[in-house]
């Protein structure tokens, strides 16, 4: 299933690169996250690999296997909540009127058999994009004040702001 979604928001490109491309630091801005441990020795580029733990118990691991600065990383997610078996998510990065526009495209595969080609579509697609907007919104609002919000859209106060 590929699931396909945009979102431009105000803060510079090389702010939101910056913020995003730290692999351990996506529990600082995404809603779902509550920690997002290291797995690889370096933080970031190519090979660089971490494990999100969300809120409701679950968690992935991401690992990045393409990157070119500034521009756009592919990762690979295993380790994966049901019903996904695994996957790949690419988010491409663009400058855009003193902002920078951040694209999401994710090739997801579903489990469950004939259940999961209902499901996928009807509700995890819904849920990536949706997931994938209010991160990066939240990712916005931390770069510009150091706090993000909470799954409802409440502001969260962070312990570090990004310098």
């Amino acid at each position: 299933m590929i699931v396909s979604k945009s979102v431009q928001i105000d803060s510079a490109l090389k702010d939101a690169w910056r913020v995003f491309a730290d692999m351990s630091g996506i529990v600082n801005f995404h809603p779902w996250v509550i920690n997002s441990p290291l797995l690889s020795e370096h933080n970031t580029g190519k090979g660089a690999s971490r494990r999100c733990e969300f809120k409701d118990g679950t968690s992935i691991v991401e690992t990045i296997t393409e990157w070119r600065e500034h521009e756009y990383m592919k990762m690979t997610l295993s380790e994966t909540p049901a019903p996904m078996k695994s996957g790949t998510v690419s988010v491409y990065f663009c400058s855009m009127n003193g902002g920078t526009e951040m694209r999401m495209e994710m090739d997801v595969k579903i489990g469950l058999g004939p259940i999961g080609w209902i499901i996928g579509p009807l509700a995890v697609r819904p849920l990536i994009k949706t997931r994938f907007e209010k991160s990066v919104l939240s990712m916005d609002h931390f770069i510009k004040t150091g706090k993000k919000f909470d799954p409802k859209g409440n502001i969260v106060d962070t312990s570090s702001a990004p310098t």
